[in-house]
């Protein structure tokens, strides 16, 4: 027998029911198979668990397993420096510049760091069976970048980091009854991590200010000072930004019900 939608948390899960069917209709006998369950008010046996209560049984669960749905790609994080920025007191010099970033998974769950951080094996394997890709927890971005610079002007790097979304749900099922329920699901798990072929990186050129001059060069009479603005970019190019999480209908826990 098919099951409803599900309506928010309290209530049973039905949102993407049949990627499990075969594996709920192997394990279920006649005595405890699905039906259909109606909206009700949860009591005390079936209170429905915090996320980070459900997802912490993931080790302890007969059986936990995360399901891969779709890989969102294109996001831009927010336009910021990388490393410090070189200052040229003196005559033409040729400077080399070098930075590196790292960044690591977040989540859209309500999960201590330590959780998502455990739980991330998983996801990676998930991702790398359903969608043929392989992904990285952290990733570490490292460019030199050399430039010949006038006297008095600074020399920077900026990003927008490239990330992609993984969204999926987490299937836990449990030999005795964990919240009044043996199945139990969070629905549209995210994990947002870099995308090493995304986003934009550039080199910024240009004079110093008076006040820069007078802090770095100690001098308030800079001669022969530079006259030229650059912006160049490396990879890509600045837009906006665009790395907010997708909206996902009936997130959360959810359970299946069982005549038993």
């Amino acid at each position: 027998m098919s099951l409803p939608s599900p309506t928010p948390s309290a209530t049973p899960r039905g949102h993407r029911v049949r990627r499990g069917a075969a594996l709920l209709g192997a394990a279920l006998t006649a005595a405890s198979a699905l039906v259909a369950a109606s909206p009700a008010t949860a009591g005390a046996a079936d209170s429905v668990p915090t996320e980070q209560e459900l997802l912490s049984q993931c080790g302890k669960a007969d059986y936990c397993k995360f399901h891969t749905d779709s890989l969102t790609k294109g996001l831009v994080g927010e336009k910021h420096q990388v490393g410090g920025a070189a200052y040229n007191c003196g005559g033409t010099v040729h400077r080399t510049l070098t930075w590196s970033e790292t960044t690591g998974a977040t989540t859209n769950a309500s999960i201590t760091a330590s959780l998502a951080s455990a739980l991330w094996e998983p996801i990676s394997v998930s991702v790398s069976a359903t969608l043929g890709k392989s992904v990285e927890e952290k990733h570490t971005t490292s460019v030199s970048v050399d430039y010949t610079m006038e006297p008095y002007t600074k020399f920077w790097i900026t990003r927008g980091t490239g990330y992609q979304i993984i969204e999926g749900d987490w299937e836990l099922h449990f030999g005795t009854k964990f919240h009044g329920h043996y199945y139990w699901y969070d629905n549209g798990y995210q994990t947002k991590v870099e995308d090493p072929d995304g986003g934009w990186e550039a080199y910024n050129y240009t004079p110093m200010t008076d006040a820069e001059v007078k802090s770095h060069c100690n001098t308030t009479s800079p001669k022969g000072r530079g006259k030229t603005t650059v912006t160049h970019y490396l990879r890509g190019v600045e837009g906006n930004r665009n790395d907010q999480w997708e909206y996902v209908k009936n997130r959360g826990p959810a359970y299946v019900r069982s005549s038993s």
